[in-house]
């Protein structure tokens, strides 16, 4: 009924089915990370990891734009994302492209040797199914209220920090290992990820405008055949829909957007 995931997947969900874009969760960075005396003009010929059809894919691929370089110019290395830094540190790779928190986590282990020589916004959304809104109005509307209350609840008190222990909790206890960030790491993130955003978790306007990073990178994705070749660009940009949170924070009083204390 709702998900949270980056732009691209959100891309490729609301351009193949039934999903709209309700809310934004994170505006952050796509970086090119590379060691620590190499720019970006010296990739030339050089082997970058890369999770293809990424949102860091796209970042590469106007990174190497702007340093006037085409993709066919250098070696692209499909790599899973956990790889890219062990790789780079033996010298298998000489850069690669990621989205957070791997950049923050690489540059921490191995302190002063590699450095970001690019960094592109990156978007995380908070999406409901179509069926749910149209046949379910009222739980649709509980869920944009949840993440509104979630949002303000981090913001109050020490509940940052514990919401960070929680998430590095969660990763060992998943992992089986122990978290490469720390708490405090998290904290950071999000904090300018998430909560240091005017108007969070709002979708801003800019999102659905013909020219925006979003159309621009639906019309990326669908040239390299990660969306139908018959999906509309339109039909993407009214999946995009910043009234229903606007909606939901204009009945503050229904909703008690700033009331955490659920007991009965």
């Amino acid at each position: 009924d709702a998900v949270m995931f980056s732009d691209m997947p959100a891309i490729e969900a609301a351009s193949g089915g039934d999903l709209v874009i309700a809310g934004t969760v994170k505006r952050s960075y796509s970086s090119v990370l590379a060691r620590s005396n190499v720019v970006l003009e010296q990739l030339a010929g050089k082997k970058v990891g890369n999770v293809p059809g990424s949102t860091s894919h796209y970042a590469l691929l106007q990174a190497l734009a702007s340093a006037r370089l085409s993709e066919r110019e250098v070696n692209l290395v499909p790599m899973e994302l956990q790889k890219m830094p062990e790789a780079l540190a033996q010298g298998r790779i000489d850069a690669f492209a990621a989205w957070e928190p791997t950049p923050t986590m690489t540059m921490k282990k191995y302190p002063g040797q590699f450095c970001v020589i690019y960094r592109q916004v990156s978007l995380s959304f908070f999406a409901l199914s179509g069926e749910l809104l149209k046949g379910n109005p009222p739980a649709a509307d509980a869920l944009c209220a949840g993440l509104i209350r979630a949002v303000r609840w981090l913001r109050k008190g020490n509940n940052l920090n514990t919401a960070s222990r929680w998430t590095v909790q969660g990763m060992t206890a998943f992992s089986g290992r122990n978290a490469e960030v720390t708490a405090a790491d998290i904290a950071a993130i999000t904090r300018s990820d998430l909560l240091d955003v005017p108007a969070a978790p709002l979708i801003s306007a800019a999102d659905r405008r013909e020219n925006s990073n979003l159309l621009r990178e639906f019309d990326f994705l669908k040239s390299i055949g990660r969306i139908p070749s018959n999906a509309s660009r339109e039909g993407f940009r009214s999946s995009i829909r910043p009234d229903l949170l606007e909606s939901v924070l204009g009945r503050r009083s229904r909703f008690r957007l700033t009331t955490f204390d659920y007991a009965p």
